[in-house]
Order: structure tokens, then C-alpha cells, then sequence
């Protein structure tokens, strides 16, 4: 019984690890191959943690039946506390959603009222030259 709540809390936890490093400017730096490695345990996570919630539920249910009362954590039901902490991911990837596009609109209203300001490259160099 142990082990699953274990797993469970450890895949909660790489969950909401998993969401941070989505966000993360240097994630496209692929150095041997983090972004696959994360992509792999991303699904893994998204596979395994319903199973392992399923397994926690019934497990639950059967410790109520012997001890006749509710299985609590830190005063509220365990169904309640995941579909909680399941709201609230929710809300926060939609309020980074939110303000991503506040902040790209903000930088159009800008842009519109003052100008654009062209992409500044680098000026190449040819060889031989002293330009």
C-alpha cells in the first residue's frame, strides 16, 4: 500500500515539475538528448498516474469499509484534495496562457504606436575583405 501512495505522490510532484520545464526559456538547449528523455517521462507520467490514482481510490475505499469513517488527508478527502490540486494546475497553465498573450498584445499595441523596430542582424563578413 505504501509504495503506490508513494509513486503517486512522486508523479505529482513530477507533474508539476513537468509543467515548469515546459515553460523553461533554455528547454531547447538538447545536450544529450533532455528533451527526449523528458518528453518520454512526460508520457510515462500521463499514463501511469490515472492508473496509479485508481489503484489509491480503491485502496482507500476498502480502508473506509474496515475503519467505518472517511480517509482524510490533512482534513479532507483524498478525491477532493486530487481534484483540487487538479483545478489548480488548470488555472495556472491558463493564466501563463493568459498573460502570454497580454504580453504579446501589449508589444503589437506598441508596435503599431510607435513603430516596429526591425530585426537587427549581424553583418557577415565575406573572407578576404576588410569591410
Amino acid at each position: 500500500h505504501v509504495n503506490h501512495n508513494e509513486e503517486a505522490v512522486v508523479s505529482t510532484q513530477s507533474t508539476g515539475e513537468f509543467e515548469c520545464r515546459e515553460n523553461a526559456p533554455n528547454r531547447f538547449d538538447n545536450r544529450g538528448g533532455k528533451l527526449l528523455l523528458e518528453e518520454k517521462q512526460r508520457k510515462k507520467i500521463l499514463r501511469e498516474l490515472p492508473k496509479v490514482e485508481e489503484s489509491i481510490q480503491k485502496q482507500i475505499a476498502v480502508w473506509e469499509k474496515e475503519n467505518e469513517r472517511l480517509f482524510t488527508v490533512y482534513g479532507h478527502k483524498f478525491t477532493d484534495l486530487i481534484n483540487n490540486q487538479k483545478e489548480e494546475l488548470a488555472q495556472r497553465k491558463e493564466q501563463i496562457k493568459e498573460n502570454k498573450v497580454r504580453a504579446k498584445e501589449e508589444a503589437m499595441q506598441k508596435d503599431l504606436a510607435f513603430g516596429s523596430t526591425p530585426a537587427k542582424t549581424p553583418k557577415r563578413r565575406i573572407a578576404g575583405t576588410t569591410i
